[in-house]
């Protein structure tokens, strides 16, 4: 038998609801929904990408149509299932609304369900990422939905809900897909694993499952680079895909903040190996399970010395500064994604000096921040400008916007 080349991410989708992982309760409805044949005419999902909302609107189109179907499961062996598997059923229509979002798109597929189904026991219309519809194209649909052919379930996915029309989702069953827990995703990884007989270290899998916030389809897809990349799935593999910043970096910040040369030293050492961005992001997934912390909810991807660690520091840093926390990194994010001009290491740097000014209790100035980037520059080796000119070049903007206060 020919070995599948495709990707990973392809060959492990699952085709059966027992393949899901994660969101059980979501997945007993559905297949209660196909036993006790309680369909109904719209479905709305939604949920973070790689949480499984398409996967399941699949599966569930299956289901519905299968000839052959065990305690509601989908057989993947009957002519409907195989033609579904194949996306050769002209009976599931899958659209996705990010390039077919017309109002003339919309019009077309209310004509083309009136009919009944060809080789299958109904029509189903999965409508990829709502949100993206155009507002007329959102009241055609919401015309068809008002008066719907009986043969006829239409599936909705989206990653922003916020965006559809509260009228679409009042008229359909909704349910809202959870990121994967971290234990989850390695559980799955391993098993994908041993079916591909891929050597793995489980500390590398752990990386990968923290490094992917909850999205299963990101993890296969790092699982499969890196054991392309060695042909196993190790630890320092993982790191230089992921530029994974570990748990023990962030702490060792978040304890030096109030000493300046500590802090700067720790973010001129982070940024020779890592990328800002990823400095950030795993700032504030910690700061996150801080705030979880503070609240005795323990997250399961942590491990006693790192939840021992967090218990220290979620005294030290009240609700109020985690949130400020938060809030600049999410700024700061925004910003960097943003960014054409600026050497994009200054704003690992800014997100310090902000992060020391809430500590402090100090409002920014130039000056303030002129004494600290004098001892940034004092422990890195990024010495070609001098403090002056990284001011006037890099935080002009901040005064710009009012977030620095100019020296009288």
């Amino acid at each position: 038998m020919a070995k599948d080349t495709r990707p990973l991410t392809l060959v492990y989708r699952p085709q059966q609801f027992k393949d899901l992982v994660g969101n059980d309760m979501i997945r007993t409805i559905l297949l209660n929904s196909i036993k006790e044949d309680k369909v109904r005419t719209a479905y709305f999902f939604c949920g973070g990408r790689g949480s499984g909302k398409t996967t399941s609107a699949r599966i569930f189109a299956k289901a519905l149509n299968c000839l052959h179907p065990v305690d509601g499961e989908p057989c993947n062996e009957c002519e409907a299932c195989r033609l579904i598997n194949d996306a050769k059923s002209l009976d599931v229509i899958e659209i996705d609304a990010a390039s077919e979002n017309s109002v003339q798109s919309i019009r077309e597929l209310s004509n083309s369900i009136q009919y009944a189904p060809i080789n299958s026991k109904r029509k189903v219309v999965i409508l990829d990422e709502v949100h993206c519809l155009t507002v007329q194209a959102s009241n055609a649909l919401l015309k068809t939905l008002e008066e719907p052919p009986a043969h006829v379930v239409f599936i909705f996915c989206t990653t922003d809900p916020q965006k559809v029309l509260e009228t679409i989702k009042s008229r359909t069953m909704m349910f809202q897909f959870q990121r994967l827990q971290t234990q989850e995703i390695s559980e799955r990884l391993k098993w994908i694993c041993s079916q591909e007989s891929i050597p793995y270290e489980e500390e590398a899998l752990s990386l990968i499952s923290f490094s992917v916030n909850g999205g299963m389809r990101d993890a296969i897809t790092l699982l499969d680079q890196a054991s392309i990349f060695s042909g196993k799935v190790d630890v320092d593999t993982v790191k230089n895909i992921v530029g994974f910043v570990s748990y023990k970096d962030v702490i060792e910040f978040f304890s030096s903040i109030e000493v300046p040369e500590k802090a700067l030293k720790w973010v001129s050492d982070i940024l020779k190996k890592n990328a800002p961005i990823e400095v950030i992001n795993s700032i504030l997934r910690f700061i996150e399970n801080m705030i979880l912390v503070q609240n005795s909810v323990v997250s399961s991807s942590l491990t006693k010395d790192i939840l021992d660690e967090q218990k220290i520091l979620s005294t030290k840093f009240d609700y109020k500064k985690l949130s400020q926390f938060m809030a600049i990194c999410f700024k700061t994010i925004k910003m960097l994604k943003q960014n054409q001009v600026y050497d994009s290491s200054i704003f690992l740097i800014d997100l310090y000096l902000s992060f020391y000014s809430v500590v402090t209790g100090n409002v920014r100035t130039s000056q303030s921040d002129a004494s600290l980037l004098d001892t940034f520059r004092g422990v890195s080796t990024m010495k070609r400008e001098t403090t002056e000119e990284i001011l006037n070049k890099y935080f002009s903007f901040k005064v710009l916007e009012g977030e620095l206060v100019l020296p009288e």
